[in-house]
């Protein structure tokens, strides 16, 4: 899984406004093709400012950036709630490393025996 984190900013005359996450979410969930592969939307919002973390499923991280951008696109191309604001700032990288104890991890299984 990949996360990207986007900013998005309000326009002079928003400057004020704050947006509901679920809101937001719900746009973005909207907006979104399955080809992006979102997983998951995490939201936090400041007077003029959105915060979006954009979880995406096993993409490269190049293609988990440019899915997370075009569905912040598309969602600000159609949602009225997100008229008069833009992406200011997109920054993608892996998950956080696997904390799980190497003895919880999943395994794949042992491969199946070769013919008769």
């Amino acid at each position: 899984m990949q996360l990207t984190v986007i900013t998005l900013t309000a326009a002079e005359d928003r400057a004020r406004q704050v947006l509901d996450g679920a809101q937001v979410a719900a746009a973005m969930w909207a907006a979104a093709d399955a080809e992006d592969r979102l997983e998951h939307i995490s939201t936090r919002s400041v007077p003029g400012h959105f915060r979006l973390g954009i979880f995406t499923a096993a993409l490269p991280e190049h293609a988990a950036v440019a899915a997370a951008l075009g569905i912040c696109h598309r969602a600000l191309a159609t949602s009225p709630l997100l008229r008069g604001w833009s992406v200011a700032v997109a920054s993608g990288g892996p998950r956080p490393p696997d904390r799980t104890p190497a003895g919880l991890r999943a395994t794949p299984p042992p491969p199946a025996p070769e013919g008769p």
